[in-house]
């Protein structure tokens, strides 16, 4: 194995990987063809006010234990495909870069959250109140 080859899974091992950003369609073609665990990150306020993507998980951001609780929701499946959404895109992409510390390999995030122009929403794509 040559010395670059080793840098590059030290990297991957120590970094994680790079997520990828997704536009809405793309998240919910991935949650219906791919099974790909949609989760949302936003507070319980915001999602009391409108609602969660259908099929979503809600797992607050700064969750206590939010790599552990994320394991749980995939089943304990680090290369299941996690999709994080939020309001506007900023915190589902610090909650993809803490999945791939968490270990986790198949990560994305939606650009424009559920509220977000061109969002969920805003695509009309389904949404579900909260219990």
């Amino acid at each position: 194995m040559s010395e670059r080859s080793v840098t590059t899974k030290m990297k991957h091992f120590f970094i994680g990987v790079k997520p990828k950003q997704l536009t809405e369609q793309q998240a919910f073609d991935a949650q219906q063809k791919d099974s790909a665990l949609l989760v949302d990150v936003r507070s319980v306020a915001e999602q009391s006010n409108s609602g969660i993507p259908k099929g979503a998980v809600c797992l607050m951001h700064k969750a206590h234990g939010f790599g552990l609780r994320l394991q749980e929701f995939a089943e304990n499946k680090l290369d299941r495909p996690i999709i994080f959404i939020c309001r506007t895109g900023k915190r589902s992409q610090v909650s993809a870069r803490a999945a791939a510390r968490a270990g986790f390999s198949d990560i994305s995030f939606v650009k424009g959250g559920v509220d977000g122009p061109g969002g969920w929403k805003d695509q009309k794509l389904p949404m579900e109140k909260t219990h």
